[in-house]
């Protein structure tokens, strides 16, 4: 079934269609937060000014004869890419050009890494974070869209305002295939950009600057607020406690709640003390994630995120008193890593009983050298990357990689 959203009232002589596409991934999704958020939600900006559909692959079946009368009605196919759909969005782009004229958008993580090599497969590339605004110049104002596009790449970075930020468009997204994959789960993004600058993570090909850009804390409230009490929400954000006086709004307006709704989110540990964690509390929250990568102080320099162990280990203490459950993320395969390395740090998280789980180091710096899209296979991930970490047995490896604690 095509979800869709048909504008009624427009001053435009002709509204645009836009077609929101999720490429199939390798394997079933288990994360969605950027299906909602770099697919849904921007769809949802976009509503405002087209006609809108919302396509995911990963999670819906259809039949081709159905995709290809929707791309035949669309003006613009946008595709948010991920290194691991690439070559699945260029399949796409051949089915869309066999069957109609609509230009394709690609947009996302990954393409302001190598924009170059995207625009010659695909008709429109927007190598910023900042895709909303690009979007709607687009359908509005294409021949000054056209002035910053050059070579068919679009590159002027223009924040949205505050109030411009879309909530998950749930009458439009499949909704039911996502809960089926995240039981009684509703997510919604709340912030894009960072003023840290750890080298291994991609927040800074889309934002560069050294700023965070936030939802207001009166929009989270509200999607809360017509959702189900009894669901689990998920705060998707960069890092929550970065700006603490947005983070203390968004827990004062959750306080309001009777019940008080179940809430979890991802933070900096350097960021946090004891008030913010009982207001984080006493709001809701029942889970943080922390990215803690290594404990290895020469490979934390290397990647730019230094912890001092002592603090780690009385902020994750502080938290797991809190009544909060502490949950971190551990890389497996960084650079210059040993198996002393990865052995300590898991014994330092297991030994203060907190849940820890560990993940491939991802090259993001190989995607800037990429010339051909079928090196994107590498991404695709249906091998480990089998790193050679000295000292670890790739039996070790991959049992590491498949076990969560």
């Amino acid at each position: 079934m095509i979800e869709t959203m048909r504008l009624s009232d427009t001053k435009m002589t002709k509204t645009p269609t836009l077609t929101f596409v999720w490429p199939q991934e390798p394997w079933n999704p288990t994360s969605l937060f950027k299906h909602i958020v770099y697919l849904c939600e921007t769809a949802g900006y976009m509503r405002n000014y087209a006609n809108v559909h919302i396509v995911d692959l990963s999670v819906t079946q259809m039949l081709k004869k159905e995709i290809s009368k929707l791309f035949n009605e669309s003006d613009y196919v946008c595709i948010p890419l991920e290194a691991y759909t690439v070559r699945a969005a260029i399949k796409l782009r051949n089915l869309i050009r066999q069957t109609g004229n609509a230009k394709v958008v690609v947009y996302g993580t990954i393409v302001p890494m190598n924009p170059e090599l995207f625009s010659k497969d695909f008709d429109i590339v927007v190598a910023t974070g900042h895709w909303y605004r690009a979007l709607k110049k687009l359908v509005l104002e294409p021949e000054e869209f056209e002035t910053y596009a050059v070579n068919g790449i679009y590159r002027k970075a223009e924040p949205m305002e505050t109030d411009e930020w879309a909530l998950p468009p749930q009458d439009i997204m499949p909704m039911n295939q996502y809960l089926r994959i995240a039981s009684n789960q509703f997510d919604i993004g709340v912030q894009i950009g960072c003023t840290f600058n750890c080298s291994f993570c991609a927040e800074k090909s889309l934002i560069p600057e050294p700023k965070i850009y936030a939802r207001s804390p009166e929009q989270i409230r509200d999607f809360i607020a017509k959702n189900p009490e009894d669901a689990i929400y998920y705060i998707d954000a960069t890092t929550f406690t970065q700006d603490k006086k947005w983070a203390r709004k968004v827990c004062e307006l959750l306080l309001d709640f009777n019940p008080i709704r179940k809430w979890r989110t991802v933070t900096r540990i350097d960021t946090l003390d004891h008030e913010m964690v009982k207001l984080m509390k006493q709001s809701g929250c029942y889970k943080i994630g922390f990215g803690i990568e290594t404990l290895s102080r020469p490979v934390q320099r290397s990647i730019r995120k230094v912890y001092d162990e002592n603090k780690l280990r009385e902020s994750l203490l502080m938290v797991k008193e809190s009544g909060i459950i502490p949950r971190c993320f551990l890389i497996l395969g960084l650079p210059g890593q040993t198996a002393d390395d990865v052995r300590y740090t898991q014994e330092f998280i297991k030994d203060l009983g907190v849940e820890y789980r560990w993940k491939e180091y991802v090259p993001f710096e190989k995607i800037s050298k990429i010339k051909d899209p079928e090196e994107f296979e590498l991404f695709e991930r249906t091998e480990y990357f089998m790193y050679d970490i000295p000292g670890l047995s790739k039996e070790e490896y991959i049992e590491l990689l498949s076990v969560e604690r």
